[in-house]
């Protein structure tokens, strides 16, 4: 029988022989297998895919797998003193010479794998057995706002019976210094100043600077370049500084300097501040010129009546005496009074039997020392007649006359392009005359022909003074008569500057004689005050309800002619009437077509001036300007009309653009 342990397995002295050389073999057979367990060959010495949590950060280190062999030295190399948030490099590396595996592990902030290896649960291990035993990667540190102190721990394995060794690197981290309170900046308006004098002229006017600050007031000092150039005014923002010139003794020329603002407390100190000064030849000596005031003159005569009262033309000389002669053209017209300066020229006209029209002569002054001599003064005598059209012979017909008043616009020395009337009667083929009254610059041709047809209106103002000039063009077949308005605006490209509406020029026309149409810049009615416009003036256009339905008020816009059209527009102030034809651009160009842009058609948008817009108008889209202006065709003439109203009759205007220059009245 056999004895059995407390383990349910029989003793060994109660084991027959046979069992007991089992149990010898079996007890072999486990020894082997341990044995090949231990000598097998480790080809990856490290865990494939690495394994985090073994850094030493928690204690665990690789050792647990890997204890057999001598620790390796291990190094962990980067910075140790790194700025907050900043992201940085760093280097492990194991000694030895069999595949080898890694974790770094840090106490704040976040790591990026480099190559070979990876980011594992916030550590940095090795992705694959590595036989360079080195490993580069990067920690960015964490965000801090006082400084303090962060571990990285490492460690490492050679080959699976190398042994562990670990590292570790202490990193200081910097908390980033808060920017230091920013400066305002100095301001100086205007950016640039500029000076002009003549040699031996009087100084310039001292010019200011106005000196600011971006934020909070700051004291700032003022300095200046250039013998010729001075400033004063230091002091706190906001302030001033007074810059003068001095051009004595200066050669013509054209001489740079600098007013320079300075302020510790800004952050463009010092600001400098171009100044050019431009001292100009004296001019050569000059003979005297002649002067006459007024610079021209108009009579004005109904037939029937009495002779205009003559006039006084008042000579003068810009330098010394002169000695002068008078001459007159016309026989309607005598001048009188030659003689020394300063003196007078009396004039007087004779209208007996002269027809109605617009009669044009002139006064010439001469002097033989005068550098302007022959000094020309146009002189205009207007005749009308007290008599009507007479009344045409009675007829069966009624005519049609179609468009029912013409308006010319002429600038300098052109002249306008002739304007058609189509004549349609209501029984067909009636003949008709066609006769002009009230002025002698207007033809009609032809002078008789039938229906339907056409008659060519010219208007001439070689010779008239700027202004604005009316007469009736009569369209009659037996008792049918059409009267037409014919309206003639005469610029002058010369006038000089806006100041003097040379540029725009206002008119207007009502053949009533009421004053229920006005064109008229009025101060304070512009889109914004500027310092070109310290007035602030706008363009203010009325055709009242109740006033003729052919009257019309406008300017015209001089400068353009010969000129293509690129950009046209109008800023309108927004309670002022947008129609077809009121406030309309009426453009005619050299091949003699008109081309109308009404307010309703033009493309609008809203200013930063409050209660303005601006309206443009496209050339070339016939939907903004009909019809369309031709590539390569240039302006004749261009006017700006409140002509057939369908609101309140009433526009405020300012900046009007011709081809990128805005114009107003200054």
């Amino acid at each position: 029988m056999f004895a059995v342990g407390c383990n349910g397995i029989p003793t060994p002295s109660r084991l027959s022989k046979k069992q007991s050389r089992a149990k010898s073999r079996f007890q072999l057979f486990l020894g082997l297998i341990a044995l090949a367990i231990i000598y097998l060959p480790h080809s990856a010495n490290a865990t494939g895919n690495g394994i985090a949590g073994y850094s030493g950060k928690s204690v665990s280190t690789c050792t647990k797998c890997h204890s057999t062999g001598a620790n390796p030295t291990v190094t962990l190399s980067g910075p140790t003193s790194v700025t907050s948030g900043s992201t940085n490099t760093y280097t492990l590396t194991v000694g030895g010479t069999g595949n080898s595996g890694m974790d770094v592990a840090s106490g704040a902030g976040t790591f990026t794998a480099g190559t070979g290896s990876k980011v594992l649960n916030g550590e940095v291990v090795h992705s694959s057995p590595s036989s360079s035993h080195s490993w580069t990667f990067t920690w960015t540190a964490p965000t801090v706002t006082g400084n303090t102190s962060t571990i990285l721990y490492g460690a490492a394995i050679n080959s699976f019976n190398g042994g562990t060794g670990t590292a570790t690197l202490t990193a200081t981290v910097m908390a980033t210094a808060p920017p230091p309170p920013a400066h305002p900046n100095l301001t100086a308006s205007p950016s640039s100043l500029a000076f002009s004098s003549t040699m031996g002229g009087a100084s310039p006017t001292a010019k200011t600077i106005s000196v600011g600050s971006s934020g909070s007031a700051i004291s700032y000092t003022v300095a200046s370049s250039g013998s010729w150039l001075s400033a004063t005014g230091s002091g706190n923002t906001p302030g001033s500084v007074s810059v003068s010139v001095n051009p004595a003794s200066l050669a013509a020329g054209t001489y740079n300097g600098s007013v320079s603002i300075s302020s510790s407390g800004a952050a463009n100190s010092p600001l400098t501040v171009p100044v050019t000064l431009t001292v100009a030849a004296a001019p050569p000596p000059t003979t005297a010129n002649l002067t006459a005031t007024p610079a021209s003159l108009a009579f004005s005569y109904t037939a029937g009546g009495a002779s205009p009262a003559g006039k006084t033309i008042s000579v003068g000389s810009s330098g010394g005496a002169l000695t002068y002669t008078v001459a007159s053209t016309g026989t309607w017209l005598s001048a009188s009074g030659g003689g020394s300066t300063p003196g007078n020229v009396n004039l007087s006209v004779n209208p007996a039997n002269m027809a109605a029209g617009t009669y044009n002569g002139s006064v010439t002054l001469s002097a033989s020392g005068a550098s302007n001599s022959p000094l020309m003064v146009p002189v205009t005598l207007t005749v009308t007649s007290t008599t009507p059209p007479p009344p045409p012979p009675t007829t069966g017909g009624t005519l049609s006359v179609s468009p029912t008043r013409l308006v010319f616009y002429a600038e300098g020395t052109d002249t306008p392009s002739p304007q058609n009337l189509s004549v349609t009667g209501s029984s067909a083929a009636m003949s008709f005359t066609a006769e002009a009254f009230g002025g002698s610059w207007i033809s009609v041709t032809p002078s008789a022909s039938t229906t339907p047809g056409k008659v060519s209106v010219s208007a001439y103002s070689t010779g008239l003074p700027a202004g604005t000039y009316s007469c009736v063009v009569q369209i009659k077949s037996g008792s049918s008569a059409r009267n037409l308005e014919v309206v003639l605006v005469v610029g002058r490209s010369g006038w000089g500057g806006e100041r003097n509406d040379s540029v725009v020029r206002p008119f207007s026309f009502e053949p009533s004689g009421s004053d229920t149409t006005s064109a008229s810049w009025r101060r304070g009615a512009g889109a914004m005050r500027t310092s070109t416009d310290p007035a602030n003036q706008g363009l203010v256009l009325v055709k009242n309800r109740l006033g003729s339905r052919t009257a019309i008020a406008g300017v015209v816009v001089t400068g353009a002619a010969g000129s293509p059209l690129s950009q046209l527009s109008f800023d309108l102030r927004t309670d002022s009437e947008c129609s077809a034809q009121a406030p309309q651009f009426v453009v005619i160009t050299n091949d003699n077509v008109v081309h109308s842009a009404g307010c309703a058609s033009g493309r609008a948008r809203a200013l930063t001036a409050t209660g303005w817009k601006r309206v443009s108008f496209n050339p070339g889209d016939g939907s903004q300007i009909t019809p369309a202006v031709k590539p390569g065709t240039t302006v004749k003439t261009i006017a700006l009309v409140m002509d057939k109203i369908a609101g309140n009759g009433y526009a405020v205007l300012d900046n009007i653009n011709l081809n990128g220059t805005f114009i107003g009245k200054q």
